[in-house]
């Protein structure tokens, strides 16, 4: 009976051999991979990496540029991009098909739609054979390179394609400038993508393999949020703003993944307001979509409630120094912090003492609200700050409809008491 290795251990296997420049065994997966599943796209992308660094640069271009074309047709832009990047590394000109790839996916494109039917995914699970080595290293390039190339069983090209999040907000010459500027990145696995309170200064889009998603808490501990694969879209909060990072990504499988610097879009926008009005739009959508989904103040609504709710705040900004609750003033409302930071003090003895900082997620004036008293303390915006401001009124006839939230805000509110009493030296209740 013939030995045989899972497709996914194939694929682990395959990446191993590559990187470290063992290429008969590679040539080997490459042809066990694609014999058992002829529409998988690692073997060729893997041999295209082992012709160029074996030096046979013409079979490489030849097989990128082919992927390039045909995975833009078929509505995987980021494998595609990936080909364009792989080809420019081997000197290659690839300005065409940036431009051919910005017209397909830009926001004026007639073959965008957000229900596309995609291909099955691959099994990873399934059994495949371990063919032996190969006696020839010629002989077994040749055969992967002819199995790489026969494109009979990939998906066919593509009438609508899904859109790619926030580039395709964005009109074809400035996408074609932000793919250009782009930059392809392969990680092995446990290699870290970003981390956890590191200034954002890029987003990434996860081209081929797996990430994980996970936050480290001040005992050192590491807490897995979520595990995502291709197309999915990491660290757009840079484009809002230069905050620390609030979770790390790690790749649990190879990852190859598209970079794209927020400094590339800042500039975008200065030169073409169109460019900052899109890039605003997405950022704000997907700062209220976190919002919803993590926020504790959301927490006891389904997601049409939640819809609903969300009308009834109301976008307030503000600037660095701004002052958006003064100490001793009577409250307005409740505030939520879509993005940016501020600063809550109390004045004692005519110094302003700090008390807390709070960001993103947070909320802050509920104290008075609940208490029917006066606010306890000046908060103070440090960086730019949007805020969500839900009016006195209806934060009361919420809390009164929804004893979950009143018990959420209630014990907030006494531990900040408590933790205010203590930084003030006052007699706590």
């Amino acid at each position: 009976m013939a030995m045989t290795r899972l497709l996914g251990q194939a694929k682990e296997e395959l990446g191993q051999h590559t990187r470290a420049g063992l290429f008969a065994p590679a040539l080997a997966v490459c042809s066990d991979i694609l014999t058992a599943a002829p529409a998988a796209l690692a073997p060729r992308f893997a041999l295209a990496t082992i012709y160029a660094k074996a030096g046979h640069k013409a079979h490489a271009v030849h097989l990128l540029t082919a992927l390039a074309e045909h995975m833009a047709a078929a509505g995987l832009p980021l494998r595609a991009l990936c080909a364009q990047k792989m080809l420019v590394e081997l000197g290659e000109d690839c300005g065409l098909q940036n431009a051919a790839l910005a017209q397909r996916y830009a926001s004026t494109s007639q073959v965008l739609a957000k229900l596309v039917t995609r291909p099955p995914a691959l099994d990873w699970q399934m059994p495949i054979p371990i063919q032996p080595l190969p006696e020839s290293l010629d002989e077994a390039a040749q055969r992967a390179f002819a199995m790489a190339c026969d494109f009979s069983a990939l998906p066919p090209p593509a009438e609508l394609v899904s859109p790619l999040p926030l580039l395709s907000e964005l009109a074809p010459a400035a996408l074609a400038t932000v793919l250009h500027s782009a930059q392809r990145k392969v990680f092995a696995p446990s290699e870290l993508l970003m981390e956890q309170g590191q200034v954002g200064d890029s987003l990434f889009f996860i081209a081929s393999g797996e990430v994980v998603v996970f936050t480290t808490d001040p005992q050192g501990e590491n807490h897995e949020i979520a595990r995502l694969q291709e197309g999915a879209l990491l660290g757009e909060m840079a484009v809002v703003s230069a905050e620390a990072r609030s979770a790390s990504v790690v790749a649990a499988s190879d990852v190859e993944a598209i970079v794209i610097l927020s400094q590339t879009l800042a500039a975008l926008a200065v030169a073409e307001p169109a460019v900052a009005q899109a890039l605003d739009r997405f950022a704000r959508e997907r700062l209220l979509k976190n919002l919803l989904s993590t926020s504790p103040l959301f927490a006891p609504f389904s997601q049409e409630e939640r819809a609903s709710l969300l009308g009834l705040f109301q976008g307030v900004e503000y600037e660095v120094g701004a002052t958006i609750l003064s100490e001793g003033t009577l409250g307005q409302g409740l505030f939520v912090i879509l993005v940016g930071q501020v600063e809550v003090s109390s004045l004692v003895n005519g110094s302003s003492i700090p008390l807390a900082r709070l960001g993103r997620g947070d909320v802050f004036g509920e104290m008075s609200l609940l208490a029917g008293e006066a606010t306890s303390a000046t908060v103070t915006a440090v960086a730019p700050t949007t805020t969500l401001f839900l009016p006195k009124s209806d934060f009361l006839r919420l809390t009164e409809g929804v004893p979950a939230l009143l018990t959420y805000f209630a014990t907030l509110a006494n531990q900040r008491a408590g933790a205010q009493a203590v930084l003030l030296g006052r007699p706590s209740d």
